[in-house]
């Protein structure tokens, strides 16, 4: 039997491939696979490399500036302790002075729990859960597994199979695949 395969517009016949040919491609796609789990393994190895220069870069920039941090924390310091001593008037919540200003912003408050930042703590989320569950937020998702049990499919057409009822704008697609033999062996 033929098939017919569609070319510049125009349908042409193209007798079935042999299975000589057959076997020809598999085995092209089998060398493909090795080509990929190759470059694969050799991706791998890039990233883990990039991945141990990143730690010693921030290893390098941690010591690299901790003093300039530690300083700047003490000159803020002195500062916080001038405002609580001097604080501005006129309803104003910076003190300005020729070199800049300083302040508390309300709106740049933090929260810490323990020593981590509240809102990227797994802890504080436990906390949270545990005494004030109301202010938990749910992402709501479908549980595709039981769902996709409850389905029938006729060609592309999805129905729920309980009621025979459509499922709009749900549809079904066979996937292809060919699994050519390993050539890791050869």
């Amino acid at each position: 039997m033929d098939a017919m395969i569609e070319v510049g517009g125009l349908n042409e016949l193209e007798p079935e491939p042999t299975t000589a040919q057959i076997n020809q491609i598999l085995l092209a796609m089998g060398q493909r696979d090795k080509t990929i789990a190759e470059r694969k393994v050799k991706f791998d190895e890039e990233v883990a490399f990039a991945q141990l220069l990143l730690a010693e870069a921030k290893k390098n920039f941690n010591l690299d500036t901790e003093d300039a941090r530690n300083e700047r924390n003490f000159l803020s310091a002195q500062l916080e302790s001038y405002y609580a001593k001097h604080p501005p008037t006129n309803g104003r919540k910076f003190l300005k002075f020729a070199g800049g200003q300083f302040g508390y912003n309300d709106g740049q408050t933090k929260y810490f729990f323990n020593d981590a930042e509240a809102k990227d703590s797994p802890e504080f989320l436990t906390f949270v859960q545990e005494h004030y569950p109301e202010f938990i937020k749910l992402k709501p998702c479908v549980d595709w597994s039981a769902f996709k049990k409850k389905l029938a499919v006729d060609g592309e057409t999805v129905s729920y199979a309980d009621t025979g009822e459509i499922v709009a704008g749900l549809r079904a697609q066979r996937t292809f695949s060919a699994k050519p033999i390993s050539l890791s062996g050869r």
